[in-house]
């Protein structure tokens, strides 16, 4: 598998514990388990932008490898944490930008990964999504 780098946090950012505590239950949070979580995150959120692509009739899908896809395009999604922890997870928010965009490219085949950091910005933090896709070139353009 091909593996991407990846800037680790600050792992006592409150939004850190909120992605944890989906995964794994009363185990500390070091290096290795937020790799864990940040990954299985990141599948979910694939899952359910290939889900919302299907009910629209788009071809959405990944790679078995995923980080291996030479990308040709990228929206970068950032949503802060808020009183509301949870908030920067719901992946409805982000599925939102990113159908806006394929709807408005006209595409109906689109093959991508997503990368998900966890920032150390604002007071609580940051949850950067990067929607990584390629778009192959046409003929005759």
């Amino acid at each position: 598998m091909t593996e991407i780098e990846r800037e680790i946090p600050n792992l006592k950012l409150s939004i850190i514990n909120v992605l944890h505590s989906k995964y794994k239950e009363n185990i500390l949070i070091d290096e290795k388990t937020y790799l864990d979580a940040i990954i299985k995150f990141e599948e979910k959120v694939e899952k359910s932008l290939i889900d919302t692509m299907a009910r629209l009739n788009i071809q959405g899908y990944t790679k078995s490898d995923r980080y291996s896809l030479p990308y040709n395009n990228e929206i970068k999604i950032e949503l802060y944490g808020e009183s509301y922890l949870n908030g920067c997870y719901e992946v409805f928010r982000v599925a939102r930008k990113v159908m806006k965009e394929i709807l408005e490219k006209n595409l109906y085949k689109v093959r991508f990964y997503v990368h998900v950091n966890v920032r150390d910005k604002g007071i609580m933090g940051s949850v950067e999504y990067l929607f990584r896709y390629h778009i192959p070139k046409q003929r005759g353009s």
